[in-house]
C-alpha cells in the first residue's frame, strides 16, 4: 500500500534518472514472461489427461488468447509508443510517468495474464467434466483477468497519452460480460468469445489508425 500510494504525495522528479529504452524494454520482458507462463499453464493442466477433442479445443483457445494478449500490447505498438513517450518527456517528469504507466498500469496487466492462465488451466484440466461451480470459478477468473489486462492497457495509454481509450474500455466491459457465458454454457465458449472480441478490437484499431495516418499524410 505504501509503495503504491507514496508517489502521489512524494515529489519524485530530480531524484534519479530513468533510461527510457531500458526501462520500457524490461517491463515489456515482464509481459512476455507472464504470457510464456500462461502457455506453460496449458501443459500443466493437460498433464495426465486423455487427449480428446474438448481438451485440444481448450488448449488451442488458451494459446490463441495468449497470442491476443501479445498482439494487444506489442503488435499494436503500445510498447514502442510508451518508450517514445518516456523519451520525449522531460527528465523531471519521467519518474512520475514511470510509476503511473509501468507500475499502476502494468500491475493489472500482469495480474490479468495470471488470472486468465488459471482459468485456461482449469478449462484444460476439466475437459472431461462439467460442474457449474467449477465453471463459475473459471469463468470469473477468465472474465476478470481479461478485463484487468485490457483495462491495464487503457490505463497505460492514458498515463502516457499514446493512443485512444474508447475501444480498450469497451473491451474491458465486454470481457466482464462474458462471465455468464462461461458459467452457464462452457469455458471454451467464453474463451472463443473473448478471442473474437479481442480480434475485433484490434482490427478496428488497425483500420482507424491507418485512416488517421492517411488523413494526416493528406494534410
Amino acid at each position: 500500500m505504501i509503495q503504491a500510494l507514496s508517489p502521489f504525495v512524494v515529489q519524485l522528479g530530480g531524484r534519479f534518472d530513468l533510461g527510457p529504452e531500458h526501462f520500457a524494454e524490461r517491463h515489456g520482458a515482464l509481459i512476455i514472461v507472464a504470457i510464456g507462463e500462461s502457455v506453460a499453464a496449458i501443459g500443466i493442466g493437460a498433464f495426465g489427461k486423455p487427449v480428446n477433442a474438448q481438451l485440444v479445443l481448450a488448449a488451442v483457445l488458451g494459446l490463441a488468447i495468449s497470442v491476443a494478449f501479445w498482439w494487444t500490447y506489442f503488435g499494436s505498438g503500445d510498447d514502442s509508443r510508451g518508450e517514445q513517450a518516456m523519451r520525449a518527456a522531460p527528465a523531471a517528469r519521467r519518474p512520475g510517468l514511470a510509476i503511473a504507466a509501468y507500475f499502476h498500469a502494468h500491475t493489472p496487466m500482469l495480474l490479468g495474464i495470471v488470472f486468465v492462465a488459471a482459468g485456461v488451466g482449469e478449462a484444460v484440466s476439466r475437459s472431461l467434466e462439467q460442474h457449474l461451480e467449477a465453471n463459475l470459478q473459471a469463468a470469473l477468473v477468465l472474465g476478470v483477468g481479461a478485463a484487468a489486462f485490457t483495462g491495464g492497457t487503457a490505463a497505460f495509454r492514458a498515463a502516457l497519452r499514446t493512443g485512444p481509450l474508447a475501444l480498450r474500455l469497451a473491451a474491458t466491459a465486454f470481457a466482464l460480460a462474458t462471465i455468464p457465458l462461461g458459467a452457464l454454457v462452457s469455458i471454451e465458449a467464453q474463451l472463443g468469445l473473448l478471442i473474437t472480441g479481442g480480434i475485433v478490437m484490434l482490427a478496428i484499431e488497425t483500420v482507424t489508425g491507418q485512416e488517421t495516418a492517411s488523413v494526416a499524410a493528406g494534410e
